[in-house]
């Protein structure tokens, strides 16, 4: 099985092959069915070490679209433009690698890190925006539950750095026209925090089903 990132997948056979080549017959074409309708598009702050990886090894294997890292107030991480590129450069190979561990047929769109302004400015282009903070009391399902499954439905989700958003922080999402939002009671590492909330849209929008 082969795919081309665009959005199709092939049954191929292999016809011949030497060490730096490999001829195939393709035998059937198809859209992926693995690729989700919804284009979540998740924005996280900076983690400290290797976090950012196996954050976007497992989003890349639940169906995210769009990963956009950024600097927050409180990120430890704030690598200059040369580690900015070596950083995504990893990310984008990470990403590809476990596409085709899950099957998808393309992966996530990895962007560089950017100002949290910048994270805002890209968030008001979404109809459905949110961002997530442990002080939010209303939850996070509840802004999802009930809307249909449509074909490229976009959501653009934000989520902070381990010691958490501002309040000014806060303030200006609002400002932008963010849904501030909870996942409960508890207190999760951030990298959880990541992975529970992604699930939890696109499971309230039919994609886990």
């Amino acid at each position: 099985m082969l795919f081309d990132s665009t959005g199709n997948e092939y049954d191929a056979r292999i016809v011949s092959f030497t060490p730096n080549r490999v001829n195939l017959h393709i035998i059937d074409t198809r859209k992926t069915s693995a690729e989700p309708l919804v284009k979540l598009t998740i924005a996280q702050a900076l983690l400290k070490g290797r976090k950012m990886d196996g954050i976007i090894r497992q989003l890349t294997e639940i169906g995210i679209h769009r990963w956009q890292p950024f600097i927050a107030d409180r990120s430890i991480s704030r690598p200059n433009n040369k580690k900015m590129l070596v950083q995504t450069t990893r990310w984008e190979k990470i990403a590809k690698e476990a596409v085709k561990q899950c099957r998808r047929s393309r992966p996530p769109i990895v962007s560089s890190p950017v100002r949290f302004s910048d994270t805002l400015d890209c968030a008001k282009k979404y109809k459905t925006k949110l961002i997530l903070w442990e002080k939010a009391t209303e939850p996070l399902a509840h802004c999802l539950l009930g809307k249909p499954l449509a074909y490229n439905q976009q959501v653009f989700l934000i989520l902070g750095p381990e010691g958490g958003f501002t309040e000014a922080e806060i303030g200006a999402a609002k400002d932008s026209g963010l849904d501030v939002v909870s996942l409960g009671p508890r207190i999760l590492r951030a990298e959880t925090a990541t992975l529970a909330s992604s699930v939890i849209v696109l499971h309230c929008l039919g994609e886990l089903d």
